[in-house]
């Protein structure tokens, strides 16, 4: 069950120090509101951890990214292949939704 939380408390913040909790927070997964919750109220504050799932979409994302290069090398140099270069985009696309949740 989720505690409703309804009040609000403000806090002033340096430039320099809005921005390192932006990103430490984000270093963890985490929104502001909550990393400054957790931290305050003395919880550890653990990494995201990824799924294995996660990680072998990463590894494809990134094998992806090097066939995107490739393609471009032989674009610029003159061989014009779009098949290909929109086949790696369609699938770089499906892999960047289904980690972000877009693919619901």
């Amino acid at each position: 069950m989720r505690t409703k939380r309804t009040t609000i408390l403000r806090v002033r913040l340096s430039f320099t120090e809005q921005a390192f909790i932006k990103s430490k927070a984000k270093a963890v997964g985490m929104t502001r509101s909550r990393f400054v919750r957790e931290a305050a109220l003395g919880n550890a504050i653990k990494p995201k951890q990824f799924a294995e799932e996660e990680k072998q979409l990463f590894r494809v994302l990134a094998g992806l990214a090097n066939n995107m290069n490739q393609i471009a090398k032989k674009y610029n140099q003159g061989e014009r292949t779009h098949f290909e270069l929109l086949k790696t985009i369609t699938s770089t696309q499906a892999i960047i939704d289904k980690l972000t949740g877009n693919d619901r």
